[in-house]
């Protein structure tokens, strides 16, 4: 039995060279959420300094700011932007619920 004299042909995987990196290719197709993204964030940022402000400079916090201190802006800046994550979470349920009551027959007896 003799040995041929060829190599053995070595198979090697190669990912397709493109002139757009990583992000660039990530990106694509993605501009609606990215601009989504971008909105809320900026709606997060606004409403947190808002809040942040109001409880810096209002006069009837003047007493509770001086014993909290930072402590009151920084609380409450992050609870008014919790609230209003918590409440675009809840919008789409409250309307599924809605629509399931809408569909059974206590609410539908009821409804003239």
């Amino acid at each position: 039995m003799g040995r041929s004299s060829e190599k053995p042909v070595s198979v090697r995987r190669t990912v397709p060279h493109t002139s757009c990196t990583y992000y660039q290719r990530m990106r694509n197709g993605h501009h609606i959420e990215v601009v989504f993204l971008v909105f809320w964030l900026f709606v997060n940022v606004a409403v947190f300094y808002a809040t942040y402000q109001y409880y810096k400079h209002e006069s009837k916090f003047f007493y509770l700011r001086d014993i909290l201190g930072i402590g009151l802006c920084l609380s409450r800046g992050s609870a008014s932007v919790l609230n209003l994550n918590s409440a675009a979470l809840l919008l789409p349920m409250c309307r599924t619920i809605l629509v399931k009551l809408r569909g059974s027959r206590v609410v539908s007896c009821n409804v003239k």
